[in-house]
């Protein structure tokens, strides 16, 4: 969070008689930093999300081989028997 503390001006303004105004950029400052926070868990997620979408692609890149090798085997299984058929 950039500036957590309140500006001389917020706190003078209760000083100044100016209650109302103090009470809303109170409100505004105190919304800031849950923003804030906020903002800070959603970058720690985004990280999260990140290394579990590259360990899916990596298992997906590994599966896509696996699946080729198979599909390969089952195509060559198919050719020798259309060879047997045309014999």
């Amino acid at each position: 969070m950039p500036h957590t503390h309140i500006s001389r001006t917020v706190r003078h303004s209760r000083y100044n008689g100016n209650e109302s105004l103090y009470e809303a950029l109170i409100g505004v400052h105190n919304q800031n930093r849950r923003l804030w926070c906020e903002i800070r868990s959603l970058k720690r997620r985004i990280v999260v999300l990140e290394a579990e979408l590259e360990e899916i692609r990596f298992w997906d890149a590994e599966s896509v081989e696996e699946n080729w090798k198979r599909d390969k085997k089952h195509w060559r299984v198919v050719q020798e028997r259309n060879q047997l058929w045309v014999q």
